[in-house]
């Protein structure tokens, strides 16, 4: 080995995927060669002073509550996402659902209110979701995915309100 291959094989060599037999021959040409085996002195120094190196506990501490806190925000968003969704759906269905015709029948004011209150606990169940992504956002101010879910849910929201109040106009 020579001074232009150890310069080509260093960084396998400090990185530990360099083959037994070439770090052999990469070490021995540096103990024969005094440039080389200074530059792989002062290479080598920062990566095992590294190895040695443990962060702080509050250091550590707080990373991981980051990392927590990432993970209950994506399970809270994927699970208000898919609430909202089935919510939104439900409520649908339950106002596109026709109308059967039958001689006890209310008159058609009392059957549109009648829907109307019907769909009121589907609205409850949608403004209980957007408390939680609220609440959830208090601790994550910046997360712009559940900012993105919020809106999307008040959106649903208001309007099946307009239909509602449509409906019983």
């Amino acid at each position: 080995m020579n001074c232009t291959d150890l310069d080509a094989r260093l960084t396998e060599w400090l990185g530990g995927s360099l083959s037994e037999r070439d770090a052999r021959a990469l070490e021995a040409h540096a103990a024969s060669c005094d440039d080389c085996g200074a530059r792989l002195e002062q290479l080598s120094r920062p990566v095992s002073l590294a190895a040695t190196i443990t962060p702080p506990p509050a250091l550590r501490a707080s990373v991981l509550t980051a990392v927590r806190q990432r993970r209950l925000s994506r399970i809270w968003r994927r699970g208000l996402v898919t609430a909202s969704a089935v919510a939104a759906v439900a409520l649908l269905a339950i106002a596109l659902q026709p109308h059967r015709k039958e001689a006890s029948d209310a008159p058609r004011g009392a059957s549109m209110r009648m829907a109307s209150e019907r769909v009121k606990p589907e609205l409850a169940a949608l403004a209980a979701a957007e408390q939680e992504l609220v609440a959830a956002l208090a601790g994550t101010p910046d997360d712009a995915a559940l900012q993105r879910a919020l809106e999307d849910l008040r959106r649903q929201r208001v309007a099946l309100e307009r239909i509602v109040q449509q409906v019983a106009s």
